[in-house]
């Protein structure tokens, strides 16, 4: 069985009595109500639980795992498992994918009732293409990439501007094969947007490299990455202070 989180036990407060509308309006009621809040209700109430069964299964995180990979942790269910479920399962906090080659984005995302979650990671071997299939406006909190992004220089401009169209806060590459390159694309192609979507984009380091962009109505998106191939502490120090003079120059 997937990890279900218990730590939203609070009160979903309905400001009317469920129970006193009719059987339809009652059905179109829970059809429409959020992922979130309805997980919540379940817990409350047997029978909310049983007339919402038609929405499948409500989860706080689900970790899915190719089924070419052996899993490390408990709370990964495998690719198969989760494919071959009567009823669809749907997690409306965190979705994590370890992917491999027999993972289609598309067939997962059928076994869900909408796209909920607030929080996205990806790790093992996948294609620009397959994050963006993943995305969703709603995701509130962050998206983490890990191990191998396949990400042709050619289609670097098309994946960046991809990412800022969904307005999602934070981004974040801690992958295996990310590069400098990757982070001077992102500017640029961010850049590009000043004078339209953008107001402002910046560089800064803290531990990751950051990318800040400041939108016309002030809200921020942050792209932040760290490279693999800087290991030597002196060949890095000196090459990220390059960078930094380097964005800042621009910047003027």
């Amino acid at each position: 069985m997937p990890f279900v989180s218990r730590t939203s036990t609070e009160s979903v407060k309905v400001p009317f009595k469920l129970f006193n509308l009719e059987f339809s309006l009652l059905r179109n009621f829970l059809d429409i109500m959020p992922s979130a809040d309805l997980y919540i209700l379940r817990k409350h109430d047997a029978t909310i639980d049983k007339m919402s069964c038609f929405r499948g299964e409500i989860v706080t995180n689900l970790y899915v795992i190719s089924d070419t990979v052996q899993p490390w942790n408990r709370l990964y269910e495998s690719y198969s498992k989760v494919m071959s479920r009567p009823v669809n399962l749907t997690p409306f906090d965190m979705l994590e994918v370890c992917m491999g080659p027999d993972i289609c984005p598309e067939a997962l995302l059928s076994k869900m009732n909408e796209k909920t979650y607030r929080c996205l990671q990806i790790c093992g071997q996948y294609h620009w293409k397959q994050v963006i299939t993943f995305l969703h406006t709603g995701i509130n909190d962050r998206v983490c990439l890990y191990d191998t992004l396949d990400l042709p220089e050619e289609d670097m401009e098309d994946f960046f501007k991809t990412l800022y169209n969904f307005k999602i806060n934070k981004f974040y590459f801690c992958n295996k094969n990310c590069t400098e390159t990757w982070l001077d694309a992102a500017y640029k192609t961010w850049s590009s947007l000043i004078g339209t979507a953008l107001k402002s984009v910046e560089v800064t380091f803290d531990i990751f490299f950051t990318i800040t962009a400041v939108a016309n109505n002030d809200t921020l998106t942050t792209l932040s990455m760290k490279f693999s191939d800087w290991e030597d502490k002196k060949k890095f120090v000196h090459k990220k202070n390059m960078l930094l003079k380097d964005y800042a120059k621009r910047k003027l």
